[in-house]
């Protein structure tokens, strides 16, 4: 049972050296930050969920298609858009070709903030991915380091003498993964839910525009 009781996140915490436990808490803030990231973006998710079926029934039936009262009720993405589509653009008295430009311009550009907020945390998220694994074989080299400077200190060269360092190095390598898949997963799925509402968005403004430049120019992004 003492041996057994050598392995486990209790004795990485009390026999671990300050490397040892600021890997440790580095490896749980990553993965407090992921978590909440995610369960942000699924916020986003349900509440755009319904959007790319509304963005086609629109495009399909055409614009004009949707009363007032729709439009209001409607996810917060298609509402950004719209409200440029529906608002002044520009002072009274503004030339009609101006206007369309300038309506243009704020289509292009609540098109790419719209954007940006749907891919808001992704980056992070890859990053986390790409790191979080490294981080914990960064604390098994370590742990293995801490097992061979406490065999060398002590000649014990039994297995209960090394059983602690070793459970330290293998705790450290499986939280790095456990850390890093979540955000993987969690990445790809928003991502490409990201992309694929964004392109719907870029040519529903394409669509009320009637393909004028800073809006093409926007949609090329979304390729």
């Amino acid at each position: 049972m003492e041996t057994s009781s050598a392995f486990g996140i209790a004795h990485l915490w009390q026999h671990g050296d300050p490397i040892t436990r600021a890997t440790a808490l580095f490896l749980l803030s990553l993965s407090i930050l992921t978590w909440s990231i995610l369960a942000l973006r699924g916020i986003v998710w349900w509440r755009e969920r319904k959007s790319p079926g509304i963005l086609a029934r629109f495009c399909a039936l055409g614009v004009s298609a949707g009363r007032q009262e729709e439009w209001a009720r409607m996810p917060a993405s298609i509402r950004a858009i719209w409200a440029v589509q529906t608002g002044p653009a520009g002072p009274q008295g503004t030339p009609e070709a101006a206007a369309s430009q300038r309506r243009s311009r704020l289509l292009a550009f609540a098109l790419r903030k719209v954007r940006r907020e749907l891919e808001m945390g992704l980056t992070v998220l890859a990053s986390i991915a790409s790191t979080a694994p490294f981080i914990g074989l960064f604390g098994t080299v370590w742990a293995i380091y801490h097992a061979l400077i406490t065999i060398g200190s002590t000649g014990q060269t039994s297995l209960p003498a090394i059983a602690g360092p070793v459970g330290e190095a293998l705790i450290m390598t499986a939280a790095g993964i456990a850390v890093a898949v979540p955000a993987a997963l969690g990445y790809n799925l928003f991502l490409r839910f990201a992309r694929r509402l964004g392109g719907d968005l870029a040519h529903f403004a394409a669509e009320i525009d009637g393909q004028n430049t800073p809006v093409a120019a926007a949609m090329a992004e979304q390729q």
